[in-house]
């Protein structure tokens, strides 16, 4: 049901998931739902560790409701939109749902005549990419546009090399890469392993040179994988590079820059 404030319509929807779950789905609009078809979407994902995604309003969002946009939040498994058991059954050996969910998500908005492909473009940033990125290789049709920041790309490169002060503590979320069931779930999601040549959605990357978090070599790795996967196709893809890690708390951290690109790509033909 929608619920009207004196700024935007925010409505409350569900997706059913490949495996049947129900997916909790918000949408802010300006419109009325039945005149969003026409509407660019933008959605926005994360789904890892259990923390769900951050809705606080900003004045950049208020721009884009203003100027038409529809902003989509996809409550997927792996977050916490339904406690400590909806984190459980999106991690380790079962992080797909997550990226099944997202899918289901993108595909109820369609159903309901809110935007269409051509004209949806999806934000995430670091482990929520994970999931876009997934969804990118196997449901590249569903979007126009993909917006990365700070993006955990390079999941089974990173979990196999012990180097890093968080791959062991990284386990109990991405599963371990040493037990060969866990190995072979990673590869089948994590977005460097799972490029191939296609029409790709535009992608737009700002990644971070001081990075502790997020290693700046798996996304450097996925960035020229993915470029010679495109070379036959007229995608734009564009990198960013700045200098400090910034949690999926705050994505609307990024420069007038940073959102200029990100506007100019999505609108590229």
């Amino acid at each position: 049901m929608p619920l009207t404030t004196h700024l935007f319509n925010k409505t409350r929807l569900q997706a059913a998931s490949q495996d049947g779950a129900v997916v909790p789905l918000t949408l802010l609009h300006m419109p009325a739902l039945s005149e969003l078809h026409k509407a660019p979407l933008l959605l926005h994902v994360y789904g890892a560790y259990g923390v769900d995604l951050n809705m606080a309003f900003s004045p950049e969002k208020r721009l884009l409701l203003e100027d038409g946009w529809a902003l989509a939040y996809c409550h997927v498994r792996g977050g916490s939109k339904r406690g400590l058991a909806w984190h459980r059954v999106g991690s380790v050996l079962q992080k797909w749902r997550g990226v099944e969910d997202h899918a289901a998500c993108i595909q109820t908005l369609h159903h309901l005549g809110v935007s269409h492909p051509a004209l949806t473009a999806l934000t995430a940033r670091s482990a929520g990419a994970v999931l876009a990125g997934a969804l990118c290789n196997h449901n590249p049709q569903l979007l126009r546009a993909v917006i990365l920041q700070a993006p955990f790309l390079d999941v089974l490169g990173t979990m196999q090399d012990p180097s890093p002060p968080l791959t062991v503590e990284e386990g109990g979320e991405w599963g371990d890469p040493r037990i060969r069931e866990h190995m072979d779930n990673i590869a089948s999601y994590c977005p460097c392993h799972n490029i191939i040549p296609q029409l790709y959605p535009s992608v737009l990357i700002t990644a971070y040179s001081e990075d502790c978090r997020v290693p700046l070599s798996g996304v450097m790795k996925y960035v020229e994988r993915l470029n010679k996967a495109i070379q036959m196709y007229t995608v734009p893809l564009g990198l960013v590079l700045t200098q400090q890690h910034v949690s999926q708390l705050s994505f609307w951290t990024c420069s007038q820059e940073e959102i200029t690109l990100a506007l100019r790509i999505f609108i590229c033909p």
